[in-house]
């Protein structure tokens, strides 16, 4: 059993990439080493909540020392292997080399091969050639998409070799091509994070482009002008991290609800292990944003109740009362209270924007397990969140870091169950549940939209009624306007009444369609439905597919579910990112 399974709230880890020479000089790694030590100590300095992980494929030079440094250091190590292990270890020339392969890879949390690239076959990959390289550099592409930054030891020489450094420092900058990758747009920016360069000597070529054992920082294209990006990311799976911890007895009691929500525990058992880890994280990601909802919630709720009775003091000492000053100094601390406590505390609490992300979090991790479930190799970072890169930019490194395999108790990582009771799992307990669910939302949001409509128009109706009266009153002619001026300034009540009857309906009006606003209940009731709509078309066809047994046909169905899914929450996180949690304000 490991760690994870072990521990009932699973951080999202820092992933740390490494590629870079074989042929090390001797005399230059104690320098490398420092160095590599120094940047690996700055993280756990800077992320005390994260653990590190590293991603190495342990080939000589590079990828080994800094394999050793990491685990003296109690970074967890995870070997992608570019191929088959007897084949691998063939580049292994002595018997030193390969005796030190074995022990670092028993030192590895665990370790599995990467796939045969398709039309290459295992004779030729076994030998030295183009296909083998391009094995090598598939290996380099996946350490790339699935780390947060990458560290190269490099010479800083470009050169245009299959597999080799350079190509992997150029797959961080600028995005890892097929086949290794999805086809990307080319005015995307590359989500890979930067390149923690330290210029290497190499026994095969000395010079370098730049200083030796120097160390800069390299950006992909599309950082320009926001070079705190990378620190943003890593501050918030810290933060992520640090609620974990902070919230671990509201996790405890909550968690399994969540799971078994998103899948049976009874059937949990028959998946693989990186499935049953991903429905932890899922349950997780999940409660975290549970809970920020209710105090995103509660907060906008009590927002608007505080300065609603702010706004019915000031009207009271105003209309009413105004020689009872203790009225306005109410209306001061009702709204100082508003502003300066609830709202203040709200943001510095930041409880709305945990709220999207972790639920944004959480609605990929669901797409992304049942994508598993149902035997597929997308990856939900790859079509998650384009519209909404930025500050949620972390999300898809997450996703990435939560993907790497799992391995069972032998070690091994596992591939996923037959293809018909998988299907059959993903049409009852994702398709037929989300169709249910977005249809109960939707009705739920237009139920409460029809609630609280009525009584806006209700408020404006009684403001503008008594508006039309008082003003109709004014222009009636002489004598009774005369008569009537003067009955109402000698009954002070009456016109203060009169005058509350104005202001204080069509305040209530305006802060309760603020409130409607805020909680976007139309543009749900709308978003629901449409996708209520789409979930229960893809049933009859899903069923169908099943009964025939055309499982590719049903895989990519689902596929394209889980697309729709995104885009949704997608919409759902830009939404509300525009409906920012705040005391009501002019303007």
């Amino acid at each position: 059993m490991n760690d994870r399974e072990l521990n009932p709230t699973p951080s999202l880890p820092l992933v740390i990439g490494i590629t870079g020479h074989r042929d090390l000089r001797a005399e230059d790694l104690p320098r490398l080493e420092s160095v590599v030590r120094q940047i690996i100590e700055r993280f756990r300095s800077d992320l005390p909540h994260t653990p590190l992980v590293l991603l190495s494929a342990l080939a000589e030079g590079a990828d080994r020392l800094v394999a050793r440094v990491a685990l003296e250091l109690g970074v967890r190590l995870i070997v992608p292997l570019p191929m088959r292990r007897e084949f691998y270890e063939m580049d292994f020339s002595t018997e030193t080399s390969r005796a030190e392969f074995a022990k670092l890879l028993g030192s590895a949390e665990h370790w599995f091969e990467l796939p045969v690239i398709d039309g290459t076959t295992d004779g030729e990959i076994s030998r030295p050639g183009t296909a083998r390289d391009r094995q090598y550099e598939q290996a380099g592409g996946y350490i790339v998409r699935q780390s947060h930054l990458l560290i190269a030891l490099w010479d800083g020489k470009y050169r245009d070799l299959v597999g080799g450094t350079s190509r992997v420092v150029r797959f961080q900058l600028e995005g890892v091509p097929e086949p290794y990758a999805p086809r990307s747009s080319p005015i995307d920016t590359p989500e890979s994070g930067p390149v923690f360069h330290i210029v290497t000597p190499r026994v095969s070529d000395p010079k370098t482009a730049g200083e030796p054992f120097a160390f800069h920082k390299l950006f992909p294209k599309g950082y320009a002008g926001e070079a705190d990006r990378f620190a943003r990311i890593c501050a918030r799976l810290d933060t992520f991290n640090r609620d974990t911890t902070d919230q671990a007895s509201f996790l405890s009691r909550e968690v399994k609800q969540s799971e078994d929500y998103l899948f049976p525990e009874s059937e949990t058992k028959k998946l693989p292990s990186s499935l049953q880890a991903m429905r932890r994280h899922f349950a997780v990601a999940d409660t975290l944003a549970i809970y920020f909802q209710r105090h995103t919630q509660s907060t906008l709720s009590l927002l608007f109740i505080f300065v609603i009775l702010a706004a019915i003091s000031f009207d009271l000492y105003a209309h009413f009362f105004p020689q009872r000053h203790w009225l306005l100094a109410i209306y001061l601390l009702l709204l100082a209270f508003a502003y300066l406590g609830i709202n203040r505390r709200a943001k510095r609490r930041d409880y709305q924007n945990k709220y999207q992300d972790y639920r944004t979090l959480a609605e990929g991790l669901r797409v992304q397990f049942f994508w598993g479930v149902a035997g597929s190799d997308l990856l939900v970072a790859d079509h998650y969140l384009r519209k909404q890169r930025g500050e949620l930019d972390w999300i898809c490194g997450a996703l990435r870091a939560w993907s790497i395999p799992e391995p069972n108790e032998n070690g091994d990582v596992p591939g996923t169950m037959e293809e018909p009771r998988d299907m059959n799992l993903v049409l009852q307990h994702w398709v037929l549940d989300q169709a249910k669910y977005f249809a109960k939302a939707a009705k739920r949001d237009h139920q409460k939209l029809e609630r609280y409509e009525p009584y806006v128009k209700v408020l404006l109706r009684i403001s503008v009624g008594m508006t039309v009266l008082v003003t109709a009153a004014r222009l009636l002619p002489y004598p009774w306007q005369h008569e009537l001026m003067e009955s109402l300034e000698h009954n002070h009540g009456l016109h203060a009444l009169l005058l509350a009857l104005i202001s204080l309906p069509a305040i209530g009006a305006a802060m309760l369609h603020g409130y409607i606003e805020k909680r976007a209940l139309s543009e749900h009731a709308k978003q629901y439905s449409r996708m209520g709509i789409i979930f229960s078309n893809a049933r009859q066809p899903l069923i169908k597919m099943l009964k025939d047994q055309h499982y590719q046909r049903a895989q990519h169905l689902i596929e394209e579910l889980g697309k729709e899914a995104l885009e949704e929450n997608g919409d759902w996180v830009l939404l509300h990112r525009e409906r920012p949690l705040e005391a009501p304000h002019a303007g």
